[in-house]
């Protein structure tokens, strides 16, 4: 029976693997057969490792396979996609020294491949890992690359999560006003998207309302909570994000003891990239609920974790002990945490000056950029501009020429008309005229004799054949002005 039992499992197994290698393969290989564009096709299949390598372990066998599929289509980037899924597997597994060694190696690779969209993706993935680590600075610095890479790139969808990305910095270390400027230039490049993610929307509505909560706005955080509720892009990580503003509501207004629950449920089903802040709200609202045991343990708990962890939150964890000692009268004690306080200040005012040069350097790429794209936006202008004079004189030309020909046309026709009026002229003046004077000259002769019968018959003759001819040039005349 256990035999049998083994051979279902076996077998469900391996029609489970079989699944999965076909999602997978169908999956990269529809978006191989496509007819966009290698940068297209690359980031693609960057999302498409985040969704398999960074949220789920079922694909964590088939990164050589992907690999190899690309250079069967020959599409490149194999060794950078390869690098690329282990980074997401160490990071997933929160093994977080080895995953910025990786992309160190990864970075070089990249370079000297010129794979623009997976270098990218190794400095955004860099920026997040030196975050997990607590190397803000470095994060910054890895933020301002990545930044510079989707420049060039061109790609607003890049310049979107990049600048999100620095917001969240900016906020972790208490510069408020910088990290909304930051999501409003997001605001702006994901305005400019053809094709707009809803999810990501949602992100910058959440990072907006988590700013304004520590600048203490509350009207301006119900405002962004509402606006992230209505957005149709769930993911996991965004509905986590939602219940956290949710807790942040609920601390401004000073309900405590409402927040407390929704905490420790996040705590529970979230990830461990915010682990650390969700610890220090809770500790704080512990300790301003009346919990101070509660609250020592969990200040203790952010104090003694080495990753994620900023200068600033454990900072506050330093303070909120000493508070709570100083309230139990342990005056040594207090002093302790307060010496640890003020060293964390020391260390937290350095890192913000070396960030605050940091962001100067940002601002001075920015403005580059601007000017670049300023200075490609004139170029382009100038172009059109000369283009239009261009276009604008062959018209002249066209409308000189053709008014040209038809004044040359009506100099023509009025000669030609000249020329025929003369003829007609000459005509009547010669040629109708000389048989009618005939005519006249033979009735004159009637008239002044009397001539006999003979005579008579010779004149009608004479009349005919002179009327005759002036009938001939009539017709001749009639005929000209017909033509």
């Amino acid at each position: 029976m256990r035999n049998i039992l083994l051979s279902f499992k076996i077998i469900a197994c391996l029609l489970l693997s079989h699944q999965v290698k076909a999602n997978t393969i169908d999956t990269l290989h529809t978006i191989l057969l496509s007819k966009e564009n290698k940068e297209q096709k690359q980031q693609r299949i960057a999302r498409l490792c985040y969704n398999r390598f960074l949220r789920s372990s079922a694909y964590d066998q088939r990164a050589d396979e992907m690999s190899e599929m690309l250079t069967k289509y020959e599409l490149s980037g194999g060794p950078e996609l390869r690098n690329f899924a282990k980074i997401l597997i160490y990071r997933r597994k929160f093994e977080l020294e080895r995953a910025n060694e990786l992309l160190t190696q990864a970075i070089g690779i990249a370079i000297q491949h010129s794979e623009k969209i997976f270098l990218y993706q190794f400095y955004l993935n860099q920026a997040y890992v030196q975050t997990d680590l607590g190397n803000s600075l470095n994060a910054v610095y890895s933020y301002r690359l990545a930044r510079k890479m989707a420049e060039e790139l061109g790609n607003s969808d890049l310049l979107v999560t990049t600048d999100i990305g620095i917001s969240d910095i900016y906020i972790n270390i208490g510069l408020y006003p910088q990290a909304l400027i930051y999501l409003d230039q997001a605001q702006e490049a994901y305005n400019r998207q053809n094709q707009r993610r809803a999810s990501t929307q949602k992100m910058i509505y959440l990072n907006k309302a988590e700013a304004h909560f520590k600048i203490g706005q509350l009207d301006s955080l119900n405002h962004y909570i509402g606006l992230a509720d209505k957005m149709n892009g769930s993911t996991v990580e965004a509905d986590q994000d939602l219940k956290r503003a949710q807790y942040f509501k609920l601390i401004l207004e000073k309900k405590y003891q409402l927040a407390i629950p929704l905490i420790k449920d996040i705590l529970e089903t979230g990830t461990p990239y915010y682990r650390n802040l969700d610890l220090w709200y809770l500790a704080e609202s512990f300790y301003h609920n009346g919990q101070s045991d509660s609250a020592i343990v969990t200040a203790n708990q952010i104090a003694k974790y080495p990753y994620a962890v900023s200068s600033l939150i454990r900072l506050n964890a330093y303070q909120l002990l000493a508070n709570i000692a100083q309230d139990k009268k342990q005056i040594e004690k207090a002093n302790h945490f307060l010496k640890l306080a003020l060293t964390e200040s020391e260390d937290y005012t350095l890192r913000i000056s070396k960030i605050g040069d940091l962001a100067s350097e940002l601002r001075l790429d920015r403005m580059e950029s601007g000017y670049i794209s300023r200075n490609l936006i004139y170029r382009r202008e100038r172009t059109i501009l000369a283009m239009t004079v261009i276009v604008a004189v062959l018209i002249t030309i066209v409308i000189f020429v053709f008014y040209r020909n038809i004044k040359q046309k009506n100099h023509f026709q009025k000669l030609v008309h000249q020329a025929h009026a003369e003829e007609l002229l000459f005509i009547n003046s010669h040629q109708v005229r000389k048989p009618l004077a005939n005519i006249i000259g033979i009735c004159s002769l009637l008239d002044g004799g009397q001539p006999n019968e003979e005579e008579i018959r010779q004149y009608l003759q004479y009349v005919y054949h002179e009327a005759k001819e002036m009938d001939d040039r009539l017709r001749d005349v009639e005929k000209k002005l017909n033509n």
